[in-house]
């Protein structure tokens, strides 16, 4: 996986509850929905502030993006992360991963190649939760536990780079603990 850096100053606006959407949660005070998009193969999840809405449209807090992985079949790939500037800081994404995980459990995070600092420290977050299983698996196909380095506020393998490995070896998953 690559580090990169992307702007933190985000408006994600209003948005209605698309009529297919499933509500799966509450966490910080945010209702948590998940839809698949039109053609079936990506899903989204966002986190709506409903105390803050204007003509039946609820404050978007948080949008996540996933595409159906083309290298493994039963794992869904992390294309975005949005968290309006407003609530930044709030924590929002690591609960919203879990809680869409505990609603679909038979769902597999993969980590995208590239990982800005926000996203390392949402997947260091992760793995904090006892009821998340953060792991790491090699193009050999061996699993391996991931680490947490509390300094760089990353996740971390005990015998290898994880991040800036120019032979990119290691894919990152997180599912609900079984």
């Amino acid at each position: 996986m690559e580090r990169i850096t992307v702007s933190k100053h985000q408006r994600l606006g209003y948005v209605h509850i698309e009529q297919d959407s499933e509500f799966v949660g509450k966490t910080t005070g945010l209702s948590v929905y998940c839809g698949l998009n039109y053609d079936g193969d990506d899903i989204w999840a966002e986190a709506l502030d409903k105390k803050q809405s204007q003509k039946g449209l609820y404050r978007r807090a948080m949008y996540l993006g996933l595409s159906k992985d083309k290298d493994y079949d039963t794992a869904y790939t992390i294309d975005m992360v949005s968290v309006d500037n407003a609530y930044q800081g709030w924590g929002i994404a690591p609960k919203v991963y879990r809680k869409l995980l505990k609603a679909k459990p038979d769902l597999l995070l993969r980590a995208g190649t590239v990982q800005s600092p926000g996203g390392r420290y949402i997947w260091y977050n992760l793995a904090q939760f006892e009821d998340i299983v953060v792991f790491a698996r090699a193009h050999n196909g061996r699993i391996y536990p991931l680490d947490t380095d509390h300094d760089l506020k990353e996740l971390c393998l005990a015998h290898a780079e994880l991040y800036d490995n120019e032979q990119r070896e290691y894919d990152v998953f997180a599912c609900a603990a079984r």
